[in-house]
């Protein structure tokens, strides 16, 4: 995989981790919880299962906005993953179908989600585009 693909993945990813994500965690499970994922633009650990988990943690979801939302990060996960396959797609191309894959689910996530787990999202959302653009300037100096 190239680096171009690698970072273009790895930000699409985090972006995600903020607005969707899915791996359906036992409520009662006394099990210790799993190691974190790699590190950032690995290009690993950023399935649709630790998304969801990284979401449920962030935004404290119950159990069953959990079950709710694991249909959705896994549909929207296989639409991603189908655009980052299409070898055919130019970077702008690609980039904008990102773009309606994301606003496409967002208000399906959304609507699972408690005002202030909403309120939360946003939060997480803007975060994460920041460090998107910093990583972009960083990478044309």
């Amino acid at each position: 995989m190239n680096t171009q693909r690698k970072f273009t993945l790895g930000c699409f990813a985090l972006l995600l981790v903020s607005s969707l994500p899915a791996l359906r965690a036992d409520a009662t499970a006394t099990s210790t919880p799993p190691p974190p994922p790699p590190a950032h633009g690995k290009g690993e650990g950023h399935g649709p299962a630790q998304r969801l988990q990284m979401i449920a943690e962030k935004l404290s979801l119950t159990p069953e906005q959990k079950t709710k939302l694991e249909p959705i990060v896994k549909a929207e996960a296989a639409e991603i993953k189908a655009v980052l396959d299409d070898q055919s797609l130019s970077r702008p191309a690609r980039r904008e179908k990102m773009m309606a894959i994301g606003k496409k689910y967002r208000p399906q996530i959304q609507a699972l989600l408690t005002p202030e787990q909403q309120a939360k999202f946003k939060e997480i959302r803007q975060d994460m585009r920041q460090e998107m653009r910093e990583h972009r300037k960083g990478d044309k100096n």
